[in-house]
C-alpha cells in the first residue's frame, strides 16, 4: 500500500488499522477452529461397541436386530429433523426391501 498525504498527520499510516483488524479477525478464527478442534478430539475417544460372533447363526441373530432397529432409528431421525424445522428431501422413512432368510 502507498503512502497517502494523510499519512503525514497520523501517527501511524493507514494501512496499518487495516492490518491490525485482519490480524483481531484471524485471532477469532483461531480461537474458533481450536474450540472445534478441541470439542473433535473430545468426540473422537468414543469407540464403537465391538460384537465377537463365533458363529454363522449368531451372526443371522445380530443381522436381524440390527435389520429390525433400522426403522426405529429412521423414524427417530425424521421426527427430530422434522421437529427442529429442517427441509427434509425425503418423503418419510422407508423399510429396506431384503431381509436376511432364516
Amino acid at each position: 500500500m502507498e503512502p497517502q498525504l494523510i499519512d503525514y498527520y497520523n501517527e501511524m499510516p493507514s494501512g496499518i488499522n487495516v492490518i491490525d483488524k485482519m490480524n483481531e479477525e484471524l485471532d477469532d478464527l483461531q480461537k474458533k477452529y481450536n474450540e472445534l478442534k478441541k470439542k473433535h478430539t473430545e468426540y473422537r475417544k468414543i469407540l464403537m461397541p465391538k460384537i465377537r460372533i463365533n458363529t454363522i447363526n449368531g451372526f443371522k441373530i445380530y443381522t436381524e436386530k440390527i435389520y429390525n432397529s433400522v426403522s426405529i432409528f429412521k423414524r427417530i431421525i425424521y421426527d427430530l429433523l422434522n421437529h427442529e424445522g429442517w427441509s427434509l428431501e425425503y418423503d418419510g422413512p422407508v423399510d429396506f426391501p431384503w431381509r436376511w432368510s432364516s
